[in-house]
């Protein structure tokens, strides 16, 4: 009798369990379905094709069907003929989860063909073609743009067809192409794409047109034909902003800035990658001019065109570019200045002259004024009063004995006619708006200060000013709302100093407010400052945490707060036994739902602490390779330092001139002159020594037989050589071919290629369990085309079961064998592998690398692996699969790896 209960409990346990995944199914196969939109600009006017989804929701199948064929059941789109009717179609999407199924319809009216008129490219280009004409051109592929389309040639001139997605025809087709006319950036294009027939293949292309970027800008950007034309043209690479574009760039005859940009959509990323590379070279460059954006023209660069240096800039050309290169600096300025200008001193615009490092060197600038009463030679502005003034500045650059000289003009304000507001008036003014601020600076985060009202009403001002705490000041800016993690931080961005009215003010603390009511309107209170009593918890990822407390409050409305480390790396010395301590700080923002604060003082500290703590972060590295940054000022503990060199290699500004390779390093002495507060000034000395340049790099097996650093914050000098091994998302890896040991190396400036030999010289160490080579400083190309030492023998086997993150460093291959693999295949093909514990928390990442899931075990592959897996068969299991990866970075919540070769994947079906 108790068995037939216990498998009457066991069958109804199941039935129940099965019940609720069978529910769960169909709701979210009902979710699926409810949620899926397809992407089509005017459902009663189909005129191309359809994108329908294969996948969807909770891992959901989706199948489709048509009730005509106007519309297929892929979402192909055949129009009806010229002079039929439109035809009204519905597409079922079948939504599938386990055995769980739901449909969806979907209506759409496709367009009867309209009558095309067969143009050249030179009448679809004039006014001729009207924008909205359907017409159709054929000519041959000359260029491809990413996410976009391509640019043709008839013999009768060139332009661009926009599919609106990455090219579906390859240079050199012959294509008969049916659309509209449209107008993009003062460009013709053909839009709304109807159909698209590949006529041949691999066509011959026009030659590029030798051209001049003088020549391109004289053209009229609202009436040129020359878009989607292909050129040659002599130029300076320049790489710049904050993504990083390149430039093609030279000067007129008036020496006025001419810059192109290169679309950083061009299609081919080798030959992108080959012109940022000869970054500060003089090149000759093929490429199409593509429109006109944003003040100037802009081009692509394809697989079909070259690159290739010029010759060497002449001194005439050097110093023409050093003038011609501050219109970016005074392209800057408002309309009227109000403050300062920090005039470039030299320009390393031309960086790469030639080999010699003399040649290299940047170019002085002397600025010349018209009228040094309102602006003086140094950029130092005294506003004028009663009205503005126009001053005419003169830069002059020498190279040899070529000198070239050019004017700007400057509008300066009257300084009658300037409006301050208060810190309440501008934030609840408009964003974009340019306004003067006066307010008290109450704190500074690296150099960009928040300001207050007398009433402790205040804002973040997001540049970097020469101020101080305390300082009652003008600063223009334009008002911004920076918004993430929840944040509506208002702030001025841009912002100039126009003036310091007063110093040594005092300024105002909220001293009342708990923690309870910090935590319920913390979002608020951004850029406010506060007093109070702190409760230590721990220093973790470079951040003090405290628990904002005060005896009383309810311990679940504390506020977790963090502080960077940087403000007071010795705080933990100067606690008491209850880890409270008193701080008075600004509110900045909340950050990964943490109040992040800035410290402006501890009142709890005696003049003594305070010296004693800024002797620690001022003290200088014994040995010194790059120039150092020598504080002097350090408002969080009322100091100011000013130092004095006796070391003939380093100045009193921390400037560095290295001595030679082959000659003596340099010895001598800085004194920093501390003053706390109204103290009286105490000097420190410290004996530093500048190294020479070195002679002979380490291989990567000496570096590691030197020793590393296993701090975060501790780095070792180091001159390496190696031969490039691998790419990874923030650099590279190279190895030492004689021992095979490998070296990740940190590098955001250069760009390399598998198999060159370079010699590196940075610091380095072991945070996060990983060695690697960061802050490179030197970067000498040595060879290229060699051969790497890749010996699966050498790897380390890793126990898939027992792996632990921390038990792996780098320089040694790991060969990972796991219990089972499977391959996906899709737009994208990914292979998973596991430890046995099935699919159900495996993640796939985009990109060249894979991750190692913490704790899950579960290593996922993304790249192109068709060819290794049989073609690329769909869910196909193996029985047993060994790769072999080496580890570049764990400081997410997965290891990074890169996987050198094919070879490196080996399987057993």
């Amino acid at each position: 009798m108790k068995k037939v209960l216990t498998l009457l409990l066991v069958f109804t346990l199941g039935l129940t369990l099965a019940s609720c995944t069978d529910q769960e199914a169909a709701t979210n196969v009902a979710d699926a379905a409810q949620k899926l939109s397809l992407e089509v600009s005017d459902p009663t006017a189909v005129t191309s094709d359809i994108t329908l989804p294969t996948e969807g929701l909770h891992e959901s199948t989706i199948s489709w069907e048509s009730d005509n064929a106007a519309i297929s059941a892929a979402g192909v789109v055949t129009r009806p003929a010229i002079g039929s009717d439109d035809v009204t179609v519905i597409l079922t999407a079948t939504f599938t989860i386990g055995k769980e199924t739901t449909t969806k319809e979907f209506t759409f009216k496709v367009l009867a063909a309209v009558p095309s008129v067969a143009v050249t490219a030179a009448v679809f280009e004039s006014s001729a073609t009207a924008v909205g004409d359907v017409v159709e051109l054929t000519g041959i592929v000359v260029g491809l743009v990413k996410t976009y389309g391509y640019e043709i040639y008839d013999g009768t001139g060139f332009t661009y067809v926009n599919e609106f997605q990455d090219p579906t025809v390859s240079i050199g087709d012959e294509v008969t192409v049916m659309g509209e006319k449209g107008i993009y950036n003062n460009g013709s294009e053909l839009v709304e794409i109807q159909s698209t027939v590949v006529n041949s293949t691999g066509n011959a292309l026009p030659n590029f047109t030798e051209t001049t970027i003088g020549e391109i800008f004289a053209q009229d950007p609202d009436t040129t034909d020359w878009y989607h034309d292909m050129f040659n043209a002599e130029g300076v690479i320049v790489v710049q902003g904050d993504y990083d574009n390149a430039y093609l760039s030279w000067f007129d005859q008036d020496l006025n800035l001419r810059q192109m940009e290169i679309y950083y959509k061009s299609y081919d990323d080798a030959k992108l990658a080959a012109v940022k590379a000869l970054e500060g070279k003089k090149v000759e460059l093929d490429f199409i001019l593509k429109d006109y954006s944003y003040g100037s023209f802009r081009l692509t660069v394809n697989s079909t065109g070259e690159v290739n240096e010029a010759t060497i800039y002449t001194d005439a050309e050097r110093a023409k570019l050093a003038v011609a290169y501050n219109d970016l600096f005074f392209n800057s300025l408002g309309d009227e200045v109000v403050a300062s200008l920090d005039l470039p001193t030299d320009s390393d615009f031309v960086t790469k002259y030639d080999d010699t490092e003399e040649a290299n060197m940047p170019i002085e600038l002397v600025w010349t004024s018209s009228n040094e009463v309102v602006i003086a030679n140094d950029g130092t502005v005294t506003l004028p009063v009663g009205a503005t003034a126009d001053v005419e500045l003169t830069v002059t650059a020498t190279v040899g004995d070529v000198s070239a000289h050019k004017t700007y003009t400057v509008t300066v304000a009257d300084a009658d006619t300037l409006t301050t507001n208060t810190v309440a008036e501008v934030i609840a003014m408009e964003d974009g708006e340019t306004v003067i601020v006066e307010a008290i600076v109450s704190g500074l985060r690296y150099g960009n200060p928040f300001v207050q009202d007398a009433d402790g009403t205040a804002m973040f001002i997001y540049t970097k000013l020469d101020v101080k705490v305390g300082d009652k000041v003008w600063i223009q800016g334009e008002l911004a709302t920076f918004s993430s993690y929840g944040n509506a931080l208002k702030q001025l961005t841009r912002g100039v100093l126009v003036k310091t009215v007063s110093t040594g003010n005092a300024l105002t603390y909220n001293t009342t407010t708990t923690a309870a009511e910090l935590a319920a309107a913390i979002n608020t209170m951004h850029s406010d400052s506060f007093t109070m009593t702190l409760k230590f918890l721990e220093e973790d990822f470079g951040y003090y945490f405290f628990e904002a407390y005060v005896d009383g409050d309810d311990a679940d409305n504390n506020v977790r707060i963090k502080m960077d480390t940087d403000w007071f790396p010795t705080m933990e010395t100067y606690l008491d036994g209850s880890d409270m301590i008193e701080i008075s700080f600004v509110l900045y923002d909340v950050h990964y739902d943490e109040a992040r604060i800035v410290p402006v003082a501890f009142p709890g500290l005696t003049n003594a602490d305070r010296l004693d703590i800024v002797k620690g972060m001022i003290a200088l590295e014994e040995f010194i390779v790059l120039d150092v940054n020598l504080l002097t000022y350090l408002p969080t503990f009322d100091a100011a330092i000013t130092w004095v060199s006796a070391n003939t290699a380093m100045d009193a500004e921390g400037n560095v001139t290295r001595p030679v390779a082959g000659e003596d390093n340099v010895e001598g002495d800085l004194t920093a002159s501390i003053v706390i507060g109204s103290d009286a000034a105490v000097d420190e000395v410290y004996t530093v020594t500048v190294v020479a340049s070195p002679t002979d790099a380490m291989t990567v097996a000496e570096v590691y037989a030197a020793g590393y650093s296993d701090y975060f914050g501790d780095y070792t000098h180091v001159y390496v050589t190696g031969v490039v091994a691998g790419l990874t998302d923030d650099g590279y890896v190279i190895q030492d071919t004689v021992s095979g040991k490998f070296l990740v190396v940190e590098d955001f400036d250069n760009e390399v290629e598998v198999g060159q030999e370079l010699n590196l010289e940075g610091f380095y160490n072991a945070s996060y369990e990983v060695i690697k080579l960061r802050d490179v400083f030197v970067f000498m190309f040595v060879s290229e085309g060699n051969a790497l030492n890749l010996e699966l023998t050498d790897a380390v086997a890793m126990d898939w079961a027992t792996f632990d993150r921390n038990d792996y460093q780098t320089g040694e291959l790991i060969a990972i064998t796991a219990p089972w693999a499977t391959l996906y295949s899709g737009d994208t093909s990914y292979l998973r592998l596991g430890n046995g514990d099935g699919l159900e928390n495996a993640k796939s990442f985009d990109g060249k690398y894979v991750g190692l899931q913490n704790g899950a075990n579960e290593l996922n592959l993304t790249g192109t692996l068709a060819d290794i897996f049989d073609g690329g068969q769909t869910s196909t299991e193996y029985a047993d699969v060994t790769i072999y990866v080496l580890i570049y970075d764990t400081t997410s919540s997965y290891n990074k790896f890169i996987i050198l070769s094919d070879d490196f994947i080996v399987v057993t079906p």
